[in-house]
């Protein structure tokens, strides 16, 4: 009996069924640890172990259904058939931001940049991007402001400096498109703070390139942030709703035509008070924005796909219920409206030649008032954009890149200033439009562990500017165990703004800022996840714009004044040159982050006042980091550190044993406190079979660190040369809380 019994429970046994696989970054290929597999129908779940394992065991046979799932990541669920042999499976999930593909090409380099070609450059992809955007304002260029190298000591701002860039250099490119003014802010006055209008949720990843960029990123002569948008999903329609502290937004993705096309949709709106409360005195200032966004994207079999993108933001501000009496000149009611459409076509004529073409229409408008309702300022900035590009694989590891553009400028506006009501005067008025073309061509060559670049651009503009040619080189070099070397070269050019060149102040003999760029790198890899990375650069400008007169000082001991209406000159030289060292992880599964630290100096001489100075941007010493790890499948906890020396105060000040301040014959030798910032993040997650929720908590400026910036020059005393400064702290200790709901 109890022989008879012990075979039928082996028969038992080997009948029973088995599942096991494996959950694995999409991206990255690398294993998933701490995920959760569960069969729906049932309370079987299953936890990942370090190498992205699991098993089910005792199954019957049958239809069963797997999710897999994870914080900061996309649901998968997959359809098993189980017979009397095991099943083997694997998912594949991709970050919540990205496009949900039927197929994904995993990356051989976690850390390669395809733009960047043998350049520099430091990028966000998935969970990174999302944690670093804040639960605060929830902005990617936020996010890039941690990224190595870049300076952002102004929490106010989205914009940032990078290897002492002016800000003004740093171009902002979405899909390849340059953007003007990709902010919700108020333009027109010195002071307003700003919010980039790109959705986080719609970008796939963003990268900045610090020095000796490649030939095909024209009109900008620092630095690069190139960002590309995502397409929507093209599985199944999805919905997520968000909302924290400072906005709300909806976002809708769906596959259309049979999956050959995907649309993807989104609109956010402020409600800024709590902020606002946080930062000022005056709690009936409103400031607030909305925007919205769209991209359909169709594939005509293989060789063809289509895309429209459309993107409308509003920015507002409102004081006219304060009961402070505002000063004549004082913004009162001010708006600012941006527009962007995009068309694009890109063709595969054969399997080794891409060529994309696309044109796109910008407009921008502002008018700020005052307490009588009276025009502060207004203005409109707007572009069409033609541009076409070809990128040819030929021979064994070499491409060719080829393109042009066309721009057809357009610019108008005052801004004025005002003795009484009645007596007006004008502070700078622009009118005009221009064309400006650009072309470039380069080459990358690749054999084994050597690879080289060569690029030559050319540009152009109308109004008497000058033509300019600007060559660029790279090379990089791979060595035995995980070393590798690699050098870039540059030379760029930024044509002046529309309200420059023909502003009552400025005039055609204004001519292109130029600059010459050396980049070099160390580098040293431990494994897959991991890098130590040693760069020095240097860069030279000439003919940079700046206004001299817009600022007062001392000359032979007597006090100048600041003129109302300075003009434009192409009046500064400037160098900028340091180091920059950074310890990189990424990994899917382990604790994913970066160390860095960079030594830099950066400066400037004014031709016109024959004055030498430390640049704006300058600043000795910066340090940053950021880190996120997963805890358990449905929670992850991440942070940011980071610290400046401090930049310079611009203008000629000095300041006396008293505290006071007075006009210098020198410009930029006082500097604000150094910076200190640290964020903490924690997120968690709770999936159901229709829905996933997540609750997002963060503290802004965990020690309350008193970080200062400069807000106004408010007076001087033109016999005396008193001035009176006023210094306002950015962000305190600030709570914030978020939550996502996806269906």
């Amino acid at each position: 009996m109890m022989v008879w019994l012990s075979l039928l429970l082996i028969a038992s046994a080997l009948q029973a069924g088995e599942i096991r696989g494996k959950v694995i970054d999409g991206l990255s290929g690398e294993p998933l640890a701490r995920a959760r597999v569960l069969i729906l129908g049932s309370r079987q779940i299953a936890e990942t172990a370090g190498e992205g394992s699991f098993i089910f065991q005792g199954l019957a046979e049958g239809q069963f259904l797997l999710r897999a799932e994870t914080v900061g990541y996309r649901v998968e669920e997959r359809s098993i058939q189980l017979g009397g042999d095991p099943v083997e499976i694997e998912f594949r999930l991709v970050p919540d931001n990205l496009t949900r593909r039927e197929s994904l090409e995993v990356k051989a380099d976690r850390f390669e940049v395809p733009q960047a070609a043998d350049s520099a450059a430091w990028s966000l992809t998935g969970t990174e991007l999302r944690n670093l955007s804040s639960v605060l304002m929830d902005d990617p260029l936020r996010a890039a402001q941690s990224l190595p190298g870049v300076v952002a000591n102004n929490d106010y701002y989205s914009q940032f400096s990078v290897f002492g860039a002016a800000v003004s250099q740093v171009g902002i490119y979405l899909d390849g498109l340059l953007l003007h003014a990709p902010y919700h802010t108020m333009q027109g006055i010195r002071d307003s703070g700003s919010m980039s209008n790109l959705n986080g949720d719609m970008i796939e990843d963003l990268a900045v390139l610090p020095a000796a960029y490649p030939a095909r990123y024209g009109d900008r002569a620092g630095a690069v942030l190139d960002v590309r948008g995502r397409e929507g999903s093209r599985q199944k329609r999805t919905v997520r709703a968000t909302a924290g502290m400072v906005h709300a937004g909806v976002q809708a993705e769906s596959p259309f035509a049979r999956g050959r096309g995907t649309w993807l949709a989104g609109v956010r709106q402020s409600y800024a008070q709590y902020i606002t409360r946080r930062l000022t005195d005056d709690t009936t200032q409103a400031v607030g924005f909305f925007d919205a966004q769209g991209r359909v994207t169709y594939r005509a079999g293989q060789r063809h796909a289509f895309t429209i993108h459309g993107l409308g933001g509003k920015a507002d501000y409102d004081r006219e219920t304060s009961k402070q009496r505002p000063g004549l000149n004082t913004l009162v009611d001010g708006e600012f409206r941006s527009n962007l459409g995009r068309a694009a076509w890109d063709w595969s004529p054969a399997s080794r030649t891409t060529v994309q073409t696309q044109g796109a229409w910008i407009d921008e408008r502002f008018d700020n008032l005052n307490r009588d309702n009276l025009e502060l300022g207004t203005g409109s900035y707007g572009e069409w954009v033609v541009q076409s590009g070809v990128a040819q694989a030929w021979g064994a590891g070499s491409i060719l890149e080829a393109g042009f553009s066309a721009r057809r400028i357009r610019g108008s506006g005052a801004i004025r200033q005002y003795n009484s009501p009645t007596v007006i005067r004008s502070q700078d008025s622009w009118n005009g439009k221009a064309w400006r073309q650009g072309f470039f061509a380069q080459n990358r060559w690749s054999r084994g562990p050597l690879s080289l670049t060569a690029g030559l651009r050319g540009d152009g503009m109308e109004l008497g500017v000058p033509t300019a040619v600007s060559p660029t080189a790279g090379a990089s070099l791979r060595f035995a165990r995980g070393w590798s070397v690699q050098a870039g070269f540059g030379q760029y050019t930024q044509y002046p703004d529309i309200s420059a060149i023909t502003s009552a102040s400025g005039g055609a003999w204004l001519l292109a800022e130029r600059s010459s760029q050396f980049l070099l790198g160390i580098e040293r890899r431990f494994g897959p996840s991991m890098r130590f990375r040693v760069e020095g650069y240097q860069r030279t400008e000439r003919d940079r714009i700046a206004r001299p007169g817009l600022e007062g000082r001392m000359v032979d001991g007597r006090v100048v004044l600041p003129q109302f209406a300075a003009p434009y000159y192409n009046s500064v030289r400037a160098y900028a040159r340091g180091l920059n060292a950074v310890l990189q992880l990424r990994s899917a599964s382990r604790l994913s982050g970066w160390l860095s630290y960079g030594y830099g100096v950066a400066r400037g001489r004014d031709g016109v006042l024959n004055v030498h100075y430390w640049s704006d941007d300058d600043q000795r010493h910066t340090a940053g980091a950021a880190m996120s790890y997963r805890l358990r499948p449905g929670s992850m906890v991440s942070g940011r550190w980071a610290y400046g020396s401090g930049q310079p105060i611009p203008g000629f000040f000095r300041q006396e044993a008293s505290g006071a301040y007075f006009l210098a014959a020198t410009r930029n030798d006082l500097r604000v406190p150094s910076y200190r910032r640290a964020d903490v993040r924690w997120s968690q997650s709770w999936i159901r079979d229709r829905w996933k929720f997540t609750l997002y908590a963060e503290v802004v400026n965990l020690t309350n660190h008193r970080n200062l910036r400069l807000a106004s020059v408010d007076s001087i005393d033109p016999r005396t040369g008193r001035v009176s400064l006023t210094f306002q702290r950015v962000f305190p200790i600030i709570p914030a809380a978020g939550i996502a709901f996806e269906f």
